[in-house]
């Protein structure tokens, strides 16, 4: 299995709301929920979650090559769909 790293974006949100929160790791939780999808779907790519009550979407994607390729064809295809 790959592991998932969180895009710039993700980072950034969840750097703000783990300062404000006495919760547990958000990224931990997030990597977790991940990697259990991945071993439903073992060639899984990326995973996003939305929130909606602060109205954002956290993306993980895998460090593997074949992420890259399909930035590539979404953002050529007008970008990631949320």
């Amino acid at each position: 299995m790959n592991p998932f790293e969180p895009i710039p974006e993700t980072a950034e949100a969840i750097s703000e709301l783990d300062s404000t929160s006495d919760g547990p790791d958000l990224l931990s939780a997030l990597r977790r929920l991940a990697a259990r999808a991945q071993g439903i779907v073992p060639d899984l790519v990326g995973v996003s979650i939305g929130r909606l009550d602060e109205g954002i979407t956290f993306t993980l994607v895998s460090t593997a090559d074949r992420c890259a390729v399909l930035d590539g064809v979404q953002y050529v295809a007008g970008g990631p769909c949320v």
